[in-house]
């Protein structure tokens, strides 16, 4: 059986107001709620381009290197500038996204930051 303090919230007899199943005392009986996290899209938008622009510059490098011309070691060197914070960037976001263990912070991005 279940016992009510005074103020009608649930918890241990003579537990403070307050107090949750959890032993936790919250100011004002307001027990804390799962955040949904909404990606910082300046980040999410900037992560997409760089790794796009990595891949397509990867590819026309490949095509010079390919056909003799000159040029492909340039497009190379910034294929892979280009592709380092991208596929950075995109793999701490997916793993925010998916709340993969260890990936649960957003600190990282601290400017772009929106909790709902």
């Amino acid at each position: 059986m279940e016992m009510t303090s005074q103020d009608g919230s649930a918890g241990r007899p003579g537990a403070p107001a307050g107090d949750g199943r959890d032993g936790l005392v919250y100011p004002n009986n307001r027990r804390p709620t799962i955040e949904r996290r909404r990606l910082p899209a300046r980040t999410c938008c900037l992560a997409v381009v760089l790794t796009s622009l990595s891949v397509t510059l990867l590819w026309c490098s490949f095509y010079l290197y390919g056909s003799g011309r000159d040029g492909g070691t340039e497009l190379l060197a910034l294929a892979a500038l280009t592709g380092i914070p991208g596929f950075y960037a995109l793999w701490n976001l997916v793993g925010i996204k998916m709340r993969w263990p260890g990936y649960d912070n957003l600190a990282i991005f601290s400017d772009d930051v929106d909790l709902v």
